[in-house]
């Protein structure tokens, strides 16, 4: 379904065929053996509907009075393990309302007929009854340690197409995107210390390969450290740019202490530092950073000292905290729906107040057929939207639409702008400029300038990806001018 999609579920409800519209309408294109739904980039929703009948002979609707609410909650399908009894895993938070993520399902949640109430705050009241100390607690034996699973609210159709049909329906939109969730524990990192062990650059391990080593009893200029002839400035320039942005070890950061103490402790000589860290951190100022504070050259060591295994471990252990710390500031966020080609399951329920004063029942629907979701760089059948591009003879008409605020740091590095300069690193702060500027841009014309660079690139990248004829289609479309005769 599109846009319309509640409108147009109501119309198929008012047919007398209802229901071999909402059928026709429920054949979704398959994936690996499964419907593949649409997400909302791509135009579409999925209903979930639920006809809410009594298990005895003829299925009468259920009396819409007695339910007090209904709702859905998506779980995800895994292997059965220990931790996901069952092979289902349900989006869970705390008692403090903070995401879970992805956990595994509390014993007897998937079961037919499961009687598991997926709020806890409820979930106690019903165990308590009118008890309200009892309540109040904050734990109660069965209480799945306060987990909520989340849910989501469905809705009832109008009462006259209930009344006409004869059953008792809900309804929701199928979530099939979320938002980040940053867990209050960041998951673990990919990596192990054998795994670091393995990229720490050959200079600094115990046992080299053969690979070449960084140059010794010479001195390096800015100019020509980048040299890309020379294996061994490549070796050098190769092994900074791991430390600093494998291992953050000239970020000046607390977990970098352990790394650079460990460098402390090398001896060299033949340059003007001592130890290994203080060159390194030199090195880096004058060949990866090029700080112009930093000296215009830089003498490296007469040759490159010898490391103990016991140097190599303390080297290792030292990048493993570093890159672990870094991986938990980096961490990427987890997504309810995140994996492509996860599966998951609908599964909807309803609580039934029988009688004032006991707790309500939860009644559960059984498990949906599994579903996967369309990635959203996918096409999803709907038709694309249309940019129009100003006439070249328009351009007149067209003023500036939006305002950019440029800062002085930046004007003065816009003003000094030479191609070749900055190529060669060369550029120069202009100190005359104290003052920024507001630049006016035509948001049309900034889409014309991009929209020739497209074309630019594309053409050029066809030679490595041949994607010309899968990404880009041009249909011609006349024009009818008057002219005179």
């Amino acid at each position: 379904m599109g846009r319309d999609t509640v409108q147009a579920f109501f119309t198929d409800l008012r047919r007398d065929d209802w229901q071999n519209h909402l059928l026709a309408r429920s054949d979704l294109e398959q994936r690996f053996g499964v419907p593949l739904v649409d997400q909302h980039i791509h135009r579409k929703a999925i209903l979930v509907v639920v006809d809410a009948a009594c298990l005895t002979p003829g299925f009468p609707r259920l009396d819409p009075a007695k339910v007090l609410a209904s709702s859905m909650v998506i779980r995800r399908e895994v292997a059965a393990s220990a931790t996901a009894p069952e092979g289902i895993e349900i989006w869970a938070s705390d008692e403090a309302g903070s995401s879970l993520g992805w956990i595994g399902a509390p014993e007897g949640s998937s079961l037919p007929a499961a009687q598991f109430e997926p709020d806890a705050q409820l979930r106690r009241q019903r165990l308590a009854g009118s008890n309200r100390a009892l309540t109040l607690r904050t734990r109660i034996t069965g209480d799945a340690d306060g987990i909520s699973e989340m849910s989501h609210a469905m809705f009832p159709v109008p009462p006259d197409i209930a009344e006409r049909i004869g059953r008792t329906i809900y309804f929701a939109m199928l979530p099939t995107t979320s938002g980040p969730v940053i867990p209050g524990t960041p998951p673990p990192p990919p990596f192990t210390l054998e795994d670091v062990k393995k990229r720490v650059p050959n200079v600094l391990r115990d046992v080299r390969s053969a690979d070449p080593l960084p140059p010794t009893g010479t001195v390096i200029a800015r100019d020509t450290a980048r040299n890309p002839a020379d294996p061994a400035l490549r070796a050098l320039r190769s092994a900074l740019t791991w430390l600093g942005q494998e291992a953050g070890m000239f970020t000046g950061e607390p977990y970098a202490e352990s790394l650079r103490t460990a460098l402390a402790g090398i001896a060299i000589s033949g340059a003007s530092e001592s130890n290994l860290r203080d060159w390194l951190d030199a090195a880096n100022a004058v060949i990866i950073e090029r700080r112009d504070t930093a000296p215009a050259s830089i003498a490296t060591p007469s040759s490159w000292p010898s490391i103990s295994a016991s140097q190599f471990a303390a080297i290792a252990a030292g990048s493993y905290t570093a890159m672990r710390a870094r991986w938990a500031s980096l961490a990427p966020s987890v997504t309810r729906f995140g994996p492509i080609g996860d599966r998951y399951h609908v599964r909807c329920f309803m609580r039934i107040g029988d009688h004032e004063g006991c707790p309500p029942r939860v009644l559960w629907s059984p498990l949906s057929q599994s579903y996967t979701i369309r990635p959203w760089y996918e096409s999803g059948g709907a038709p694309p939207h249309q940019v129009e591009l100003p006439a070249l003879d328009d351009l007149s008409a067209i003023k500036p639409d939006v305002a950019i605020k440029v800062p002085p740091q930046i004007q003065q590095f816009m003003d000094r702008l030479n191609l070749e300069n900055l190529i060669d690193g060369k550029a120069e702060k202009n100190l005359n400029i104290s003052f920024g500027m507001i630049c006016g841009f035509s948001i049309p014309i900034i889409t014309i300038c991009a929209f020739i660079v497209l074309q630019i690139f594309l053409q050029l990248l066809n030679i490595l990806f041949f994607w010309l004829p899968f990404i880009k289609i041009c249909i011609p479309f006349p024009i009818v001018t008057e002219e005179e005769e």
